[in-house]
């Protein structure tokens, strides 16, 4: 796709996103590709036009979704990471407990 093309239409079919964005071999479907339409993907949905049937996404759109699909979101990491230190934490002061008593904690 050149620029000129680019610059009048700035859509591209599942097709050419497939094409331009990944190696032969490694694309994802466009089955997978309407899942991300429709469904999302880690809380991220790709933004898409329908015209006469056919399904079409901005390069700018596919590019921002790959980058935050990708990731974890901040917000959803920071949550387990609390969530796992938590159960860490009271793992180890019931292990303590079990072995010394009463005693750690005075």
């Amino acid at each position: 796709m050149n620029a000129r093309r680019t610059a009048e239409n700035p859509y591209c079919s599942l097709a050419e996103i497939r094409r331009r964005y990944f190696a032969a071999g490694s694309a994802p479907t466009k089955r997978q590709l309407r899942d991300w339409i429709e469904r999302g993907q880690n809380g991220v949905y790709l933004a898409a036009v329908e015209l006469d049937g056919r399904l079409f996404v901005r390069a700018s759109d596919f590019e921002r979704f790959l980058a935050e699909s990708a990731a974890p979101r901040r917000d959803q990491r920071r949550g387990r990471d609390l969530r796992e230190a938590r159960s860490s934490y009271e793992t180890a002061v019931a292990k303590l407990a079990l072995t010394y008593g009463d005693k750690i904690f005075r």
